[in-house]
């Protein structure tokens, strides 16, 4: 039956083809994978903050232009709330005229054209996080689940191999930071197993 891919030596693996927009089935030695794109992503984007923080590089860039926001009354009041956590994670924002606020830097793992909406989301998951959860590696953590892959979003061959080969190179390849796994792996025999080729 399908299970974790085990964590062992790291043999090739070659995507195949990319499912519903969300699934990446790939062959590696003799076995296919199932390699959830987003769960693959996070892991990629959180080691890769978290060994900036560590080493103590730049986690933030200044934005040549800063983006206006308008944000709700909820919106500010989070932002009031937790804007140490906001400013580690790589966000800087200063108020600008009336009810209007300039976001000045954005993590660098973020493109320009997802600051706001990287933002945005950090602001509503804070929201509804609880006190403990709004520091440290959990805002490390919002980044990455922000600023990944998508589910839904189309991939191609190369943006397929690219996403194996970082994730491979990670510390923990085979689960992202909610504990879910980034793959799944059937054997040969798994495969006859479920056609019913062997008992």
């Amino acid at each position: 039956e399908e299970r974790p891919a085990e964590a062992h030596a790291h043999p090739t693996i070659v995507p195949l083809a990319q499912i519903m927009n969300t699934y990446i089935l790939a062959e590696s030695g003799g076995s296919l994978l199932l390699i959830d794109q987003h769960a693959a992503s996070e892991r990629v984007v959180y080691e890769r903050v978290l060994g900036a923080v560590k080493s103590g590089r730049e986690i933030s860039q200044t934005l040549l232009t800063p983006l206006v926001l308008h944000l709700t009354a909820s919106e500010r009041k989070t932002l009031e709330e937790n804007m140490p956590t906001l400013e580690q994670s790589g966000f800087r924002i200063e108020p600008f005229g009336k009810d209007a606020f300039a976001l000045r830097s954005i993590p660098t793992v973020v493109g320009v054209v997802q600051g706001e909406s990287a933002f945005r989301n950090m602001l509503g998951d804070l929201s509804r996080a609880a006190p403990e959860r709004r520091v440290g590696l959990d805002a490390i953590w919002l980044v990455a689940c922000h600023t990944a892959v998508r589910a839904g979003e189309t991939l191609s061959e190369a943006q397929m191999r690219s996403l194996i080969s970082e994730l491979l190179a990670t510390e923990n390849p085979y689960t992202c930071e909610h504990g879910r796994p980034t793959m799944i792996s059937l054997s040969p025999a798994d495969l006859e197993k479920l056609f019913k080729r062997r008992a």
